[in-house]
């Protein structure tokens, strides 16, 4: 019984670790990917570009994190000083027993992190 019990042991835990590795990297891109756009709408809240020169900077990023995100689906407002970033996206997960998906919202207002777009394919 004992040797049963470990054994359950090692599997939950290299079931963790399994789920981990295959988990993780999403979260990693997504916080990456959250940080880029607000760094991007603090830096152009008086700048003279406008909402196509902002998405040229969140496309770059977007290549260079390797989210999946079509950069046309980004939604960027810029009214005045006040520049907006969102988009809602969802990653597939391949786990061995059981594929899942898990949706991000990253969005931020004036380089501060704000609710999930509503409307992502809005332009």
């Amino acid at each position: 019984m004992q040797r049963l019990k470990a054994l359950i042991g090692i599997v939950v835990v290299a079931g963790g670790f399994y789920l981990a590795w295959k988990v993780l990297p999403s979260y990693i891109e997504n916080y990456q990917f959250q940080q880029e756009i607000q760094s991007i709408a603090r830096n152009n809240e008086y700048t003279p570009l406008d909402e196509n020169g902002i998405r040229d900077q969140v496309k770059r990023k977007i290549t260079d994190i390797g989210v999946p995100v079509n950069p046309q689906d980004v939604l960027i407002q810029k009214v005045g000083s006040d520049v907006t970033i969102g988009t809602n996206y969802t990653v597939h997960i391949d786990a061995v027993f059981y594929p899942f998906d898990i949706t991000f919202h990253p969005a931020t207002r004036d380089g501060e992190k704000i609710d999930p777009v509503t409307s992502p394919t809005a332009r």
